[in-house]
């Protein structure tokens, strides 16, 4: 019986980590072997403490479990070093701020066990916001083409071996998931409707330096892989559309469009932010 590994990078996050990890330990039992890697990267706070006190629940749950200490931060790096000592080919890469419905790790493991190269995805689900303007930009967020069924890959996305084989080690890129989705064509995508809960960033300004690093993370992709970037187009809203929305929820729309027009304006960044 064949197995798959779960990469978990983890960047500071300890008030989160244990969520995840119990969230985890409470997915629905598969009949594959399964092993989590929770690779602690550049932290400064308790992340791998955390990670380490969870190895003895995780083996009495009968699943793999590998805590991983790195002095150097990088989300790509972390993941390479969390398939160095991977012992699957099948993979999950997941975020450690998300929490998944009690059954999407059975459906992704489904999903990815065929004998063609595939790309597999939970539903991405927003939490509403605490902040005014959190709370309007996810809001307008979901009106968007490309997030109005919440396949987006953002927070959870696998590959199965066959798919893997397509690169070698990550690159030190921003925007992973969309390098790795960008690898397979449409037909080999699937979209696996369980939820991956999420938070977007609070506050007006953390939602600008977010956006920052994402437009950031699109121009480093155009430029070193030109002709990747192009299996993945984006559908953009038409003039009427615009108009439509604005007059639909007209606080939102120009929450949104501010933020958008900030992040622009500020340039690019390489700074570490919350992806969302």
């Amino acid at each position: 019986m064949t197995g798959v590994s779960i990469i978990v990078p983890a960047h500071n996050e300890a008030a989160l980590l244990g969520r995840c990890l119990d969230n985890l330990l409470s997915q629905n039992k598969i009949e594959r072997r399964l092993e989590i890697i929770v690779v602690a990267n550049g932290c400064t706070d308790s992340t791998f403490a955390i990670a380490q006190s969870y190895s003895r629940r995780f083996q009495e749950h009968g699943l793999g479990y590998s805590p991983v200490d790195l002095a150097e931060g990088g989300k790509t790096n972390a993941i390479n070093q969390g398939e160095a000592i991977a012992r699957y080919q099948d993979r999950i890469y997941i975020d450690a701020d998300v929490v998944l419905s009690p059954n999407a790790i059975n459906a992704v493991v489904d999903a990815i066990d065929r004998e063609a190269p595939v790309h597999a995805c939970c539903r991405l689900v927003m939490d509403k916001g605490q902040s005014w303007s959190t709370e309007l930009y996810r809001r307008l967020w979901y009106q968007l083409p490309f997030a109005r069924d919440g396949f987006t890959g953002g927070g959870l996305y696998a590959v199965n071996h066959l798919g893997r084989q397509r690169w070698g080690q990550f690159p030190a890129i921003i925007a992973d998931d969309i390098f790795v989705r960008s690898q397979f064509s449409p037909d080999e995508r699937v979209h696996v409707d369980e939820e991956c809960r999420t938070n977007l960033a609070e506050g007006f300004l953390t939602l600008i330096r977010v956006r920052r690093r994402q437009n950031s993370g699109m121009r480093q992709l155009a430029q070193m892989f030109p002709d990747l970037i192009k299996n993945d187009p984006k559908e953009r809203l038409g003039p009427g559309e615009h108009i439509a929305l604005f007059l639909k929820m007209p606080l939102a729309y120009l929450t949104y469009a501010s933020i958008i027009l900030a992040s622009r304006l500020a340039g690019q960044t390489a700074m570490w932010a919350r992806d969302r």
